[in-house]
């Protein structure tokens, strides 16, 4: 069971609204102040139970069977939550996951659903020898959240490297193009939330993934992607060919 304390909280709540989108209400489990509160997520059939910091019998008992707990701080002192740590240390949980205010904004919910799809989709498919490819992951974090909107590089690293348990890709294929020209196919196609932001936006984040890039030449491609869709498809078939060749080719000289 994923318990999320600070649930009745704007961050906290949309926390438990996108777990909800992915798992069973009856997996899911809140540690809130006032359980009164939490009268809809209760009829929802999520585990509702009163918790506080400064009550460890209570605290002990919202996160009883806890195999996860993501624990959503406000922006005051950290130092009272270092409590809910502990007890969910006490739990038996086998993965803590602290926001610190990181925080009231969306972006750092990015880290506790990641953390439930490498869980229940990702490392099982592994364990089974398959290939798993991902839109984005970690990397896209730090672009996108760490430097395109100045959250800090590491803190957002930090924060997902914990919630993926230190899972990173094996291959990142970068597709790269310029940002004035791959905004002008996002208007034609349509922009999302993030590709409604300005230029300087999107320069930052380009930068930003070309030095994340440089820095791990063991893991990343990056991919010209200034061709047609034909032309790009080929080169990024291409990459992954060669990755897969490496990759039997170790298994098959490992003893």
């Amino acid at each position: 069971m994923i318990i999320v304390t600070g649930a009745t909280g704007q961050l906290g709540g949309l926390i438990v609204e996108r777990l909800l989108e992915r798992m069973p209400a009856d997996q899911i489990g809140v540690s809130v102040r006032d359980p009164d509160k939490a009268g809809q997520l209760r009829a929802r059939g999520v585990r509702v139970r009163r918790g506080d910091f400064g009550d460890p019998a209570a605290l002990a008992r919202a996160l009883e069977g806890a195999t996860q707990v993501l624990i959503v701080s406000g922006p005051a002192d950290p130092a009272p939550h270092r409590a809910a740590i502990e007890a969910a240390r006490a739990a038996g949980a086998g993965r803590i996951l602290y926001t610190s205010h990181m925080g009231a904004n969306r972006h750092s919910l990015f880290a506790a659903t990641r953390a439930q799809h490498v869980m229940t989709v990702i490392r099982p498919a592994l364990q089974q020898g398959k290939v798993v490819l991902c839109d984005r992951f970690i990397d896209s974090s730090i672009a996108y959240q760490g430097i395109g909107r100045g959250l800090g590089e590491q803190d957002v690293l930090t924060l997902n490297a914990w919630a993926t348990q230190g899972l990173f890709p094996d291959l990142v294929i970068l597709l790269h193009l310029e940002p004035a020209a791959a905004l002008s196919r996002a208007v034609r196609s349509g922009p999302d939330r993030f590709e409604a932001e300005d230029l300087s936006f999107h320069a930052r984040v380009s930068d930003a993934y070309l030095k994340i890039a440089e820095d791990h030449p063991d893991r990343f491609t990056v991919i010209d992607a200034s061709g047609s869709p034909e032309e790009v498809h080929a080169r990024v078939r291409t990459a992954l060919e060669a990755a897969l060749r490496s990759e039997e080719e170790g298994t098959a000289g490992a003893t």
